[in-house]
C-alpha cells in the first residue's frame, strides 16, 4: 500500500533516525514500533489485509471526529489513526499517532 502522512512531523517520525528527530514527545521504543507498523502497512495489498495481523488490533473507529477512520496498535498506549484515500489507488493517509486512552 502507498502511505502518505498528514503532517511533516509524522513524515519525519517515520523517515528520520531517532537521533535526528530532535525533541519529540515519543520514546525511542514508540518511534521504532511506529516505523515497524508503517512498514507492515506498506507491505499489505489492501487495508483489510491488516486484519490478518492479530497483534495490530485493526479496527474501524466510531464517532463524528473519526468518521471513516481506522486504527492499529503501536503498543498498549499508542495507536496509529489513518484513513483510506479515495483516489482510485491503494493508499492511506496517516492522520496521527495518539495515546489510546486520551
Amino acid at each position: 500500500m502507498e502511505i502518505h502522512f498528514k503532517t511533516v512531523k509524522l513524515t519525519n517520525l517515520y523517515a528520520l533516525p531517532f537521533d535526528e528527530l530532535g525533541k519529540t514527545a515519543y520514546s525511542k521504543e514508540v518511534v521504532l514500533q511506529f516505523k515497524k507498523k508503517i512498514d507492515i502497512m506498506k507491505y499489505v495489498a489492501h487495508i483489510n489485509d491488516l486484519k490478518k495481523f492479530s497483534g495490530l488490533n485493526f479496527e474501524k473507529l466510531k464517532g463524528r471526529v473519526y468518521q471513516d477512520c481506522f486504527s492499529i496498535r503501536v503498543n498498549k498506549q499508542y495507536r496509529i489513526i489513518f484513513k483510506e484515500l479515495k483516489n482510485g489507488s491503494i493508499a492511506i493517509l496517516i492522520l496521527e499517532l495518539s495515546k489510546h486512552y486520551e
